[in-house]
């Protein structure tokens, strides 16, 4: 997980697979990047080959803390089929590449 901020924006890129090892360091990248109350997080999916059940588990929990509309996924089509599948993919707030 990198992270990046700019014009009161931060986007956490995540890359690889999310699952049950690697979740705990996405979820402490938001939280970070909630304490640091910018106007929008993005969380940038354009690197992760996979995400199980329980990265799954943690966008909604993100959706669910975000619920002020704060909160932007950028997907892959990867990660949109998965969506597509579990039934998320009209749940979460996901963005184009270039969203702020």
């Amino acid at each position: 997980m990198t992270t990046e901020r700019s014009n009161g924006s931060q986007r956490i890129f995540a890359t690889g697979e999310l699952d049950i090892a690697t979740v705990p360091v996405l979820e402490a990248a938001f939280d970070a990047a909630l304490a640091a109350s910018p106007a929008r997080i993005v969380v940038d999916l354009g690197g992760v080959t996979f995400i199980d059940s329980t990265g799954l588990r943690l966008l909604i929990k993100m959706n669910d803390t975000c619920g002020d509309g704060r909160l932007g996924i950028r997907s892959t089509a990867i990660v949109d089929r998965l969506l597509q599948v579990t039934g998320l993919l009209d749940q979460l707030p996901l963005v184009d590449e270039d969203a702020p």
